[in-house]
């Protein structure tokens, strides 16, 4: 119950803080970066969330996006992959891009999808 209460209460302050910048809070984007990164570098993702995260599908259901939100780099790959930041990520000694379209608009707001998947 009191796990429950926490997560609660990280997911209000959480979604406060994702208010938008108008108020001076992070947009969505800013946000991603920041959460994708404090993921990252402090390996808290899986071997199975990495993998999962490179689905379609997976991403898709999880967070409501139409591409993976890991996509690994291949050796011929340009420095430039459109949807994703140019900033290349190494998790768990493998470079990976992440997607960077997120969209906070009435009828496709990615927020609480990926609020849900981050908590």
């Amino acid at each position: 119950m009191l796990i429950l209460i926490l997560k609660l209460i990280i997911v209000r302050n959480l979604e406060n803080k994702i208010e938008n910048k108008t108020n001076g809070e992070l947009k969505v984007g800013k946000f991603v970066k920041n959460k994708m990164e404090e993921l990252i570098n402090n390996d808290l993702l899986s071997d199975k969330e990495i993998i999962n995260l490179q689905s379609k599908d997976y991403s898709h259901d999880k967070l409501h996006i139409q591409y993976p939100l890991l996509r690994k780099v291949l050796p011929n790959d340009p420095d430039k992959i459109d949807r994703y930041w140019v900033k290349k990520h190494i998790i768990k000694g493998k470079n990976y891009f992440v997607r960077s379209e997120w969209y906070e608009k009435p009828n496709n707001n990615d927020k609480p999808h990926l609020l849900n998947w981050y908590m």
